[in-house]
């Protein structure tokens, strides 16, 4: 019998400041440290803002809700880096992550990308109804739909993110069921 050997995580190919500042894996302390410094640099810089562009009285108290809320959100960051494990680590990539991450992710986000699909459906519906029975002169929506609305009308473009959404859950559909597999087997997976 051969001794097991540990495969190491695939290197990082990213050449850009995004890459070098969060590379694929991570210890959780560190991204949550960076996210959170990230945050209150937004923070800083919603609340220079209105000293360079004229805005009314809610433009403000929108700008300075916005930053308030980055602000705590960079706070809570830096707090739970503080709080995190030192041995924990924070994937990047889905791939870069073990087997049994990849499905804990994969669990969580198919009821979530279900539901969302389902939420953006029926508003895109919705909006292209109001805008077929003449209730309202215009729509914004999203750049996949236009098109195809103009092109082929409603029915397909009401029918566009459902089928979209379709076809990305079951696709996370079979990554997961393939991840079970080879776990199930003790194979190595591949992403």
């Amino acid at each position: 019998m051969e001794p097991v050997q540990e495969t190491p995580p695939p290197a990082d190919t990213g050449r850009g400041l995004f890459a070098r500042l969060f590379p694929r894996s991570m210890p959780e302390s560190r991204y949550y440290e960076r996210t959170g410094w990230a945050f209150v640099a937004v923070a800083v810089v919603l609340v220079v803002v209105p000293l360079f562009i004229q805005t009314d009285r809610l433009g403000t108290i929108f700008v300075e809700a916005f930053a308030a809320f980055f602000a705590l959100r960079g706070a809570l960051r830096i707090r739970a880096a503080r709080r995190s494990h030192p041995k924990s680590v924070i994937y990047r990539d889905l791939s870069a992550a073990p087997p049994d991450v990849q499905l804990h992710w994969l669990r969580r986000m198919i009821p979530l990308g279900s539901v969302a699909f389902a939420v953006l459906s029926g508003m895109t519906a919705y909006d292209l109804d109001q805008l077929e029975h003449h209730m309202v002169g215009s729509v914004l929506v999203e750049w996949p739909v236009g098109p195809i609305y103009k092109a082929f009308g409603l029915w397909p473009a009401v029918l566009c993110f459902p089928i979209l959404g379709v076809c990305t859950i079951w696709a996370l559909v079979v990554r997961q069921r393939k991840l079970r597999a080879s776990q199930a087997s003790g194979a190595p997976s591949a992403p």
